[in-house]
Formats: C-alpha cells, structure tokens, sequence
C-alpha cells in the first residue's frame, strides 16, 4: 500500500487508472498513462468530478443518521502490557520482552522470502483477521490463482482509493465498502465462491489486506465484515483438506473446519506447496530455519516462448507492442532462448523446472495467442508496424523501395511512349471534330464497325468522311435499334417504315421482315373448327415454346383462356392467302359457300345477305392465351381464335364455340405444356351463360388434388367443370361496372338504407373534394374509364367514419357509405397495391367475399344487381382456385393475381386501335392481318416497357400500403412491379380465407349475427346465399343490372372524306393481297400444305382481280358505320339521323311513320311471355314506353330492338274467345279485352311487334281479332328466340282468374312447354 494519496497513478490489467485529482477510475487506453495526463487531468470532466466529491465529503463530515443513533462506547484500556499471544502448547510463556514469531506471506511477489511479525494495534481486537488470514494461507494449491481480471481482483490495487479520510469509520462502511463487497461477493450465499476464491495478491491475500486495513487502521467494526464475509470463511474452510498425519499438533489442527474459533495461534505456520511445519519457538533458529525455507523453495523458471523453425525470436518478435499495447509479461532473451515472465509472477514453482502458475497462464492469453500465430503465418502487411518484428519491417521497406523504383523507371518510360505518340493526337483532334460536326447519323455504329475492323483514328476518319458524303451507310443494327423500328413498323405501316428508313438510315422493310418472327394467323369463316385453333397455337407460341417448358419442366404451366368481342365493320373480304370470303358470322355462314371460286360464289353470297339468311359480322370474337409468369417473353397475349359474330348465338352455340378453343388448346398440351386452368371474360351476359355451362357442370372431386386445400373453407363455392377448369370475370370491368351502378337513380342498399348519387355528392363535398372533381367522378359520358371507377371507388373509402355533421340522416347514410367503402378496399386494394404479399391478397378477396354476402342476403337484389353479385364471386372464387392449382402444379413457384382476367387481351385490343386509329373499325381481314403484330407490338413492350404508354383509360395505379398513388412511367402493373411476398409456398388457404372474416367480424360488428347465421344454414355460399345457386334462379322482374356499360351516343361530325380514305387503304390492302396470291399460285414456290387456287375470276366473260370484283359488286350495298366506336357498337349509320330517336320529341309523328311495320311507336300492340309458376305463357299488350340507353323515345326501329340498350314497357291485355258478335265473318276464335292494370318493363328483344284484325262491330272502343292458329305460331316464335340469359329477363307474375288466358271452358291455354326428349320441336298445348 502506498503511503499517501499522492502517490503516482498506476495502470491496471485492465488498461484504467486512478485520476489522483477527482478519484475516477479512467479508461487510458493502449497509451498507457500519458493518455491520463493528456486527455483528463485538469478537463473540465475533471474538474467536476472533483468538485463533486469534495461538496459530499463535506456534506458527511457531520456524520451519517446512523453514527447520530449510535450509542458512543469507550474502550477498556488494555491489562497487560504487550500483545504477545498466550501459548497453549508449551510448559512456560514466552517473556514480554521477546519478538514475536514471524509469518511467511504465500503470496509475496518478491523472489525472496519476507517475514513480518503479526502485531496488532493496540486496543483493536484482530481475531477476526487473524482466522480469515489463517484460512487463506492454508488453502491448497489446487485453488487456482487469481488474475487481474478476476472478481477479487478489485481488492489487490492502492486500497487507499477505498478510504475517504473526511468520513468515519461507520459512514465509510455505508458510502463505499458495504456497496464494493456486495458487488463482488453477492448478498448472503448468491455468490458462486468457486470462480470467486482464488489465491495470490489479486486473490483473497488481497481481501484480506483489505479487510486488516479497514479493521486496524481505520477502526470499521469487524461485526460489519464478519456478516459479509460468514459465507465465503465457511466455504475456505470446507476447501482445506484435513490433517493426515498423526504427527500434527494442535497448530497445524487449528486449520481444520472443526477446530473451535477461540483457539489461540501460537505457532508460526509456514506453507509451501501442501506441506505444513510446525515450528516450536522455543527451539527456533532463524538461520537454519532460513536456509531451509530457501533451499526447499523451487524457483519459476518463466514461460519459454516457442520459436518457428528457420526463425529467430530477435527478428519474428514483435518488441514495439510492449509501448502499444498493456502487456501483462515482461521478456529476457539469452542464448537464442525468450523467457517471458508474467508481471503477476511471485518467484516460486509448484515443482522444480517449470514456470508458476500466472507464468503458466500466459499460454491463455489471447494477446500471446495472436504473436504466435502471427509469427508462425507472417503478419499481414497492412498491420500496424508495431505488430511487425524486425525481420518483417525490413521486408517491408525492401518492397516500398523496389515498388518505388519500379514507378520511377515506368514513368520514363511512357514518358518516352508520349513522346513517340505526340504525332497521333492531331488525328484524334480531327476526328473528334468531325463527329462533332453531326454530318453522320447512327455514329455509335459506325465506330462500333470500325473497331471491329480494327481501324485506328485514321481508318475511323477516313470511314467518317465516306459516310459523310453519302459513299458508305453502316448496316450493323443493335437488337433495341431493330425493336424501336419493328414498333414503327408495326404501328405506323410501310409508309411510316419507309420513310424512316430514307429519312434517318433506318431498317429497310426488306430488313424488318426478317426479323419479324410471328406469322399470321387463321380466321375462321365458319363455326371454328379445332383444326384451325391448333395453327394458330402454333403460330402464335412457335418461338417461345422453349421457354415455356423450361418455366417448369417437370409439370405444366398454367394459362388463361381469354375471351372478348370487338367491333368490326360490316364488309365482305376475300382473303388471298385461303381463298375464302371473310366478313361473314359464323352462326349462319353455313348456308352458303364461302370459298371463292368462281362467279356464283359471290353472287350466292350476295343473294342470301339480302335474305337475312346469312349475316354480316357485326363484332369478332378473339381469344388469347395468357401465360400466368413474369417472363416478358411470353407474358403478352396471345390470340388463337378470331371468329365473325352476328350476336344472335344463344348461350349453349355460345358454348360449343369457347369448347372447340378449349379442346384445341388442350390438344397440344403435350407440346406446349399449358394447361388451362380459367376462362376470363367481361361481364357481358352471353359470355357468363356459356361459362356456367362449361365451369358448373358438378362439385369438386374428392380425388381432386386441390380438394384438401379447399374443403375447409367456409362458404366458397365447390363447382367446376372437367379438369377442375373455373371461370373468371375481369377485375378491371368489375370495378368499372361499380361506378356505372353507383351512377344510377337505383342507387344501392346498404344496412336498409339507399345510397343514391345525391347522397354520395352531399359526403364527397363534406370531406372537403372539390366541385370539379365531383363533377368529373359523377360524369356519365365515358363508362369504360377505368381510371375515374377506381377514383370514385377510393374517394369512397376514403371517407372517415364520423363526421362534424349532427344530423341523424347524414350519419346514418355516412355510416352506410363506410361499410360500403370497406367492401370496395377489399375488393380493390389486392389488385393494385403492389406491397402486399399473396397471403394479404388472400385475406383482402375473403373479406370483401364475407362482406358483400353478408350484405347480399340482407338486402338482395337490392344491395346490388345479382348479376353484378355474382360476377364479383366469380372472380373471387376463381382466383383462390387458381392458387390452389398452382400450389399444387408447381408449390415453389410465384402467383400473381393480377394476371387473371383479360387485362392482356385489352392490351393487345389497345395496340389495334393504335394501328388504325381510335376512330376506325376493322374488319375481319384486316383484323387477322393485324393481330400478329400487335403480339408482336406486345412483346417488344413487354422487354421495354419504358416505351410504352397505354391508354389512359385503361390505366390503374399502382398503390402503397397507406393508399398513396405510386408513379411509374409503366402505365400498366407487371409482375416485375410488384413488390411483396407473392411466393406460393408461403401461403395458406384456410388461414387467409378465416383471417378474411375476422377482419368482416371486428370492423362491421352489425353484420356478424348474419355470417353466424349462415353458418348454421344448409347449401349456402358465396353463390347460393338463400340455398340455391344463382343461375338456378330466374331473376325477378325488376332485378336489373345497371351496371353494364351503355354507350352514351354523340354528335357525329364526320366527313365525307373518311370514306374516301377507308375505300383508298381497302384498295391498296387488295393489290397487295392479290399481288401475294398471285405469288402462291406459282408451282415452284409452292409446298405440299399450301392449297393452289387463282386470284382472278371471270366476270362477265373478262378476267378480274377477286378482290377488285368483289369491291366493285359490293358498292352499293356499303353500310357505311358510324366512326364513334360506341355508336358502332350498336351498328348505327354514318349518315342517317339517328339523333333524333335518342331524345323525346315533341313533334306529332308523320302518317307515313304511323303507318310503318318496321318502327314500334307507343300504344302499339305486341306479344311477350310471362312467366307464372315456373311455366311460360303468352302475353298480349300495348307499348307505353320505350327506351334507348334510359332515354325515353317516341318510336324505335324493329331493329333496334335486339340491342342491349333498349327496353320497352307494355300494359297487359285481356285474351278470352270471341263470339259472333264478335267477328260476324266468323274467321277469328279470339279478342283482346281489359283486365286490370299491370305494366311490364322487358328488353326490347322479349317482345314482338304483331299486325292483328281491328274489330268492325265495336267502333267506339274497338278490339283486336286474333286466331288459334297464329296466336300458336306467335309463341313457339317468341320461345324459340329466347336464350338462357334472356330466361332471366322474362317478368314473373302470380296466377289470377284473367291469366293465363283461358278458353270459354276455363282450361288455360298458350303455354310453351319445354323439349321433349329426343324432339326438336317445342309442343304448345292450349289445354291444361
């Protein structure tokens, strides 16, 4: 211990020091002390830490609470006049005057024995130390010894850091010495004493100089330390062994654990390895006895530090670390031979020969580990110098001068090089200018060409300068350069091509050609045969075919069959490369040839146009592939069918025409490993009847692989055709149809209240939206603006739950309008928000399924249409079956929802319009020509979506997870877009699909008690909310879908020019077709599939181009359509007015139009059918409103009827047998008369215009005359035309003693009975 508190600092092994100004323990760092001189001492932190160490010392100088409690006790003075011990084992006592005996230390650091006599102060009892030092010195060698990095290590440093001279004894236990015990040995028996108790000054010896300080010379009552340290003396004294010889006295005994405490300790014990003497004092010889003690002490001999082979230790070492680093050892070397020896080494071995035990430790150092190691694998050379030896530094800086002389001599070197090289640099100059003066286009090639010929800056300029004077064009063109021109190509026509190609040293159309791979495809002029759907699955999948098996080799990869119709005009071509009249439907072709061979051909074509008895095709059914990856390859749509339509196919002809696709399809399936796992459509109704027909035909099968995945989930719907096939509505035309609803005067119902337009404007104006964007939201010009549906879908969901307003109603319809918001985020958010992984997509389609069937069997019909109803749980339902099939087909592949519905077939559809302008109809041939372009169009913007911008209607946003709009120069969402987790294996059906509900349950509380309900219901789901499916149900009279488009007709402004430019662009289409078909009539050019045919015809004696023929003979039988495509949709003419009929008039109509069979004008008489009971029956009324698009009209062409948009309302007429009083003439057995009023509301295609007799007898308030015969014939005509989605639109009616009609008899009468078996014909009874 030092002697004064002014003492220098010392380093511990932990590299910290005491601050002798402010007594803080301070990290010094691999410096050593200097850095506690530089960096602390006299700081600021210094400075207060001093400062607030003296302001407590002062603070205690009065003494804690506890001295002031303390009873103050003197010492009894001392009976005896020295403190020598009192033996007990021999016959007299030592005298006063003698020297105590002396007591060896074990733990001395010394090389030399010291002996010290154990004298205490007087008047200070020191039992207590005296057994705690005895203990210590007889614990056995086995105890290991302490380092400073152990526990008790604390205790071995200036104990004088521990005292506090300002503070008493009592004060000083209760600061600072209570609080370090309990830190290091535990409170009460917690501590672990065998990593506690360990040997040597930084050890117990240390404890125990501690404990002897505190206890005689600064007077702390040994009570307080005998209760901290009862533990730790019980368990030294269980780690002494006991005595094992017979020859130990009692001295030796007074170590044993029994040995009674109050024992005296007269002996002197001296402790070496395990060997106990006992000295007699009596006979004590100091000299001898020191002789002894030296000459039986084994001296250590230090850690031998091993040196590689091949090195020396005066070059491998690394001295300079001793001043880096705090290394506990210090070294001697002699001979070749490095001894290290530990700082903590006190002198002495356990045997003769070998280092101590802190020597020993030294192997343990991680530190000494490192040395080796680093002597024995070299040292890396971007260490620090310090951990280098001397060999290693001279390596070191032998290698920086040669490195350095090397850059020396290589920059003579290229400064010779330079300066042989000062020439070439004017040649660079010119060139340099040259290519800056932009006299050459595409210089990128030029140059690129010119390397490849290995030309310097010479040759470069000399292949400049020609290509400058027009004398050389580079013809290397780079794979982005030939798709840019391919999209020109394809977008723009030859003449576009062509001038790109003068203009700016383009591709050729030569050129292009080549590089154009997909080959045309095959229309089908008739009913599509399965024949002609394979070529063009082959033509259209040819080049990708490769890529397509390797997606998945080992099983299929699964596709979407997409189907949709587009407008085409009506015009018959001749197609050059088949021979065949194209422009025809395919419903009807059948009745004449459509091969073109010779005159008649055409004129019998003509002849039956003019019957009706073939049609002109008014749209053409396409239909795609859509390959459900993310390889842009393969990604576009691919067009297998193109098919003429007159729209007058029933659902089951519909049917057939999407089996034949199917079947050709699946035919090459072992080729093109597709398996088509969906149908997709819009919502038209022709479309979802025949996909019922294909997608319903039984339940899942239990064999079924993915009827494991499936059969928990509550409430979905288990109906499939074969191979499990489902089918799909497109996500895009649902959300549109959404807002077309919601712009209604119908409106929806919502918790029993009806959310009407007037009220969705009213909340959108209290959330703060502006009146124009409320005006363009509600604007019902443009039904197919995708962008504006989901607009008015998110500013819906939008809406907060509470409002400011107080008004019962407002709250009401805005709580109404929450849970009608929550049911459209659901339904929209996993389709756009591209952070959401598959499993949250999942969870999102479930809750918008629970809710809207919740809400469904609420409210019914009027919630919303069911049509609409089930259109949304077919896409719902099919998406989940589309991924339990691809889990099952391929359960480490990746799903995207956002492939399924005919999104791609609308891209391909997008393309069309940019080829021939948004204002044009194709037709047939030259839609077929130009359908292999756009896939082609497809998949060069597919590889390079960062050129393209699809139309703005068509485009969705994508979304974050807080619904905040997502910009991309991609106007359309790609699988490489998206964002989150959409892996199949990560994904688990039943949890999504019940993690769905739960949300349903916690946000709309209300809605709850009718899912539980449900659950307790037998056959309901998602599709059959009151136990039977849907489609099994007629719809009732007043279900009505409002949320299919209806094009809203315009102003028509068109000139009579776009005639002469669509006659001009056919004509040159023609030659060029004829031109081609000449070219396949050559014998030598000629294969053996190609069929040989002419393309001339006699006409007339003269030979003529069948093109230019069939021009020339069609002239004047043009229907020129309309250029607005929604009025094409609807086959409306160029020219004729047709304004007027769209907007009431207020003008009488003319004789001529009263008297007119081809117009229907109110009060009008016509016949229907009317379901009663599940049975049809005929109808008679008269017409009391029309309608086109909900506008009402005076008249409507017999036309027109057929059209989607036009409706009819008709009152009832009385039917009963006439008498002769009736009709004298006795030719008619029927008469109209009144019966009660009832008005039915029916699509104009249910009703049928009739001419009857006018009653002669009753000129005040005449009747109609009908007969037997033809009111028979009037009802097979209206069954017969009926299909299954217009079975849905037949009013229903309860049975009353006027209807159904009833002869005089009272025997109902006129009703249609369905097929029989094995009969065509429908059999009408007139008796029941």
């Amino acid at each position: 211990m030092a002697s004064s508190n002014s003492s220098l600092p010392t380093l511990d092994a932990e590299g910290y020091a005491i601050c002798p100004d402010c007594s803080t323990r301070v990290n010094c760092g691999t410096i050593g002390l200097a850095n506690l001189e530089k960096r602390h001492r006299g700081t600021k932190a210094c400075r207060e830490a001093r400062s607030k160490r003296d302001k407590g010392a002062r603070k205690k100088q009065d003494g804690s609470i506890v001295s002031f409690l303390k009873r103050k006790v003197g010492a009894v003075p001392s009976t005896v006049a020295s403190t020598t011990p009192v033996s007990t084992n021999h016959e007299s006592a030592q005298t006063p005057g003698e020297d105590t005996s002396p007591i060896i230390s074990t733990s001395s650091p010394q090389r030399e024995l010291t002996f010290r006599a154990a004298q205490p102060e007087p008047g200070v009892s020191n039992d207590f130390v005296s057994k705690l030092r005895t203990l210590v010195k007889n614990l056995p060698q086995s105890i290991p010894e302490a380092s400073q990095f152990d526990k008790l290590s604390v205790f071995g440093s200036n104990l004088r850091d521990f005292d506090d001279a300002s503070l008493s004894a009592d004060d000083l236990w209760e600061t600072g010495l209570n609080d370090v015990l309990k830190a290091t040995l535990g409170w009460g028996k917690d501590g672990n004493m065998d990593q506690i108790i360990r040997r040597g000054k930084w050890g117990l010896d240390g404890l125990v100089n501690f404990v002897a300080y505190f206890i005689e010379e600064r007077g702390v009552s040994e009570g307080l330390f005998r209760g901290k340290l009862d533990y730790l003396m019980e368990e030294l004294k269980n780690r002494i062994p006991p005595p094992t010889s017979p020859n130990v006295d009692g001295a030796a005994a007074m170590c044993h654990p029994s040995l009674d405490d109050s024992m005296p300790t007269d002996p002197i014990i001296m402790a070496w390895d395990n060997e106990v003497e006992i000295v007699d004092v009596d006979v004590f010889e100091y000299e001898d006895t020191f002789e002894k003690l030296k000459m039986s002490a084994p001296v250590c001999t230090g850690y031998v530090l091993p040196i590689p082979d091949g090195k020396s230790p005066h070059t491998t070492y690394p001295f300079a670390l001793h001043d880096t680093l705090s290394i506990p050892w210090d070294y001697s070397l002699k001979n070749g031979v490095m001894i290290l020896i530990a700082r903590s080494c006190c002198g002495i071995s356990e045997r003769d020969g070998q280092p101590c035990r802190a020597c020993q430790q030294l192997t343990k150092n991680k530190t000494l580990e490192g040395i080796l190691t680093r002597m024995k694998d070299t040292v890396h050379e971007n260490a620090g110098f310090a951990y280098h030896g001397f060999g290693a530094l001279q390596d070191i800086l032998r290698r920086k001068n040669q490195t350095i002389e090397f850059y020396r001599l290589r920059g003579l070197n290229q400064a010779r090089k330079v300066l042989s090289k000062a020439m070439a640099l004017s040649d660079q100059k010119r060139l340099l200018m040259a290519i800056a003066s932009g006299k050459v286009s595409r210089v990128d090639r030029l140059l690129s060409i010119g390397l490849q010929q290995k030309k310097g800056a010479r040759g470069l300029l000399a292949l400049y300068t020609a290509a400058a004077e027009g004398h050389y064009t580079p013809k290397s063109f780079t794979e982005e350069e030939d798709m840019k021109a391919l999209l020109v190509w394809k977008l723009g026509g030859n003449r576009v091509a062509e001038i790109n190609h003068r203009a700016n040293k383009g591709q050729s159309i030569t050129y292009l050609r080549t590089r154009s791979t997909v080959p045309a495809l095959i229309p089908s002029r008739e009913q599509p045969t399965v024949e002609e759907v394979h070529a063009n699955v082959e033509a259209t999948l040819g080049g990708v075919l490769d890529v397509i098996r390797n997606l998945n080799p080992s099983r299929f990869v699964h596709a979407v069959l997409m189907f949709d119709e587009l407008a085409t005009e009506k015009r018959i071509r001749w197609d050059p490369k088949t021979n065949y009249f194209l422009g025809l439907c395919r419903e009807h072709a059948h009745w004449t040839s459509t091969e073109f061979v010779n005159e008649g051909d055409m004129e019998e074509l003509f002849r039956k146009l003019d019957e009706n008895k073939v049609h002109y095709a008014k749209e053409a059914t396409v239909s795609a592939l859509g390959v459900l990856c993310k390889d842009n390859r393969i990604y576009p749509g691919r067009p297998v069918l193109v098919s003429g339509d007159c729209k007058q196919e029933s659902g089951e002809e519909h049917a057939e025409v999407i089996k034949t696709v199917l079947n050709g399809v699946n035919g090459l399936q072992d080729k093109t490993k597709l398996r088509i796992i969906t149908l997709a459509s819009d919502g038209e109704t022709r479309w979802g009847s025949s996909f019922i027909q294909l997608t319903f035909k039984s339940e899942l099968s239990r064999s079924s692989p993915i009827y494991p995945l499936l059969k928990s989930l509550n409430f979905l719907d288990m109906h499939v055709g074969d191979d499990d096939l489902t089918c799909d509505k497109d996500w895009k035309h649902v959300f549109k149809r959404w807002r077309n609803l919601l712009l209604r005067r119908r409106g929806v119902v919502v918790n029993g209240l009806r959310i009407t337009p007037d009220i969705i404007r009213n909340h959108f104006a209290s959330s703060g939206l502006s009146a124009d964007h409320i005006r363009s939201l509600f604007n019902p010009e443009d039904q197919q603006d995708v962008k504006m549906a989901f607009d008015m879908l998110k500013d819906i969901w939008s809406l907060p739950r509470s409002s400011s307003n107080s008004h019962r109603g407002f709250l009401e319809a805005r709580e109404a309008l929450w849970t009608l918001g929550k049911l459209l985020h659901h339904m929209i958010f996993p389709y756009l928000c591209v952070d959401l992984s598959l499993s949250e997509q999942i969870k999102h389609l479930s809750a918008a399924a629970h809710l809207a069937l919740a809400l469904y069997r609420l409210g019914g019909k009027e919630f919303i249409p069911t049509n609409l109803y089930t259109d949304l749980m077919l896409m719902i339902k099919n998406a989940i079956f589309c991924v339990a099939k691809a889990k099952i087909d391929d359960p480490d592949g990746e799903f995207w929802l956002i492939l399924l519905g005919t999104d791609r077939l609308e891209e391909l559809f997008g393309i069309l319009r940019t080829m021939v302008g948004n204002d044009a109809n194709l037709d047939i041939l030259q839609l077929v020509s130009r359908l292999a372009g756009t896939t082609e169009v497809s998949n060069i913007l597919a590889k390079y979506p960062q050129w393209d911008r699809s139309p703005r209607r068509l485009r969705l946003p994508a979304m974050s997870r807080e619904s905040k709009e997502i910009p991309d120069s991609a106007d359309h969402i790609k699988p490489a877009s998206w964002r989150g987790n959409v892996k199949l294996r990560d994904v688990s059906l039943q949890t999504s699909w019940n993690c769905g509900r739960r949300i349903v349950e916690d946000e709309c509380e209300t809605l709850k008690h009718i899912l539980n309900t449900l659950d307790n219901a037998d056959n309901t789901n998602i599709l059959s909310p009151f136990g039977t499916l849907l489609f099994n149900v007629p719809l009732a009279d007043d279900d009505i879908d409002e949320s299919l488009e209806v094009p809203t007709p315009s102003a028509n402004t068109t000139a009579d020019s776009d005639t002469h430019e669509v006659d001009m662009r056919i004509e040159v289409e023609d030659t060029l077709g004829a031109e081609l078909a000449s070219s396949n009539a050559n014998p030598g050019q000629q294969t053996t599939v190609e069929k040989v045919f002419s393309s001339k015809v006699l006409i007339n004696g003269h030979e003529r181009s069948k093109a230019r023929a069939l021009k020339e003979f069609a002239k004047y039988r043009q229907q020129a359509s309309s250029t607005d495509r929604l009025k094409r949709v609807q086959a409306v003419p160029r020219f004729v007015d047709t304004e007027k009929p769209l907007t009431s008039s207020t003008n009488p109509l003319s004789a001529s139009q009263l008297d007119d069979p081809d117009q229907i004008i109110i009060s009008d008489p016509i016949a229907s059918l009317v379901r009663v009971n599940n049975e049809f029956w005929l109808c008679l009324g008269e017409v009391n409103e029309l309608r086109i698009d909900g506008r009402a009209v005076d008249y409507i062409s017999v036309e027109m009827l057929a059209e989607e948009t036009v409706t009819a309302s008709y009152q009832m007429l009385g039917l009963r047998p006439a008498t002769l009083d009736d009709d004298p003439e006795a030719k008619n057995d029927w008469r109209t008369c009144a019966v009660k009023e009832r008005t039915f509301t029916v699509p104009g295609r249910l009703i049928q215009s009739i001419n009857p007799t006018m009653s002669t007898t009753h000129l005040r308030m005449p009747f109609y005359l009908l007969q037997s015969t033809f009111l028979v014939a009037l009802t097979a005509s209206l069954y017969q035309s009926l299909t299954v989605s217009d079975l849905k639109n037949v009013p229903k009616f309860t049975q009353t003693k006027e209807y159904p009609y009833r002869e005089a008899s009272g025997a109902q009468c006129l009703l249609c009975l369905r097929e029989r078996p094995g009969s065509r014909e429908h059999w009408f009874n007139d008796n029941v």
